[in-house]
């Protein structure tokens, strides 16, 4: 299992706050954000991140869940 670090972010888009940090070990970031939101996810070409934006903010006005590799497994 990855370990993956969860932050919600909220706030206008120059000035994100990151809040109710934690760790979380799951296969993917999708995977680990679904323990804290059913919001869609978006996630990088590479696998390491993803965010769950709620729906009905904007860019501008973000309330987010954001899930960033912290540390990977050997590959079995």
């Amino acid at each position: 299992m990855n370990t993956y670090r969860l932050r919600y972010i909220a706030g206008p888009q120059e000035c994100l706050r990151a809040s109710q940090e934690r760790l979380v070990q799951a296969a993917d970031p999708e995977e680990a954000l679904a323990a804290c939101s059913d919001w869609p996810t978006q996630c990088d070409r590479k696998g390491r991140c993803a965010w769950a934006k709620a729906p009905g903010t904007s860019l501008y006005d973000v309330k987010a869940w954001e899930a960033e590799l912290v540390l990977s497994s050997p590959a079995s």
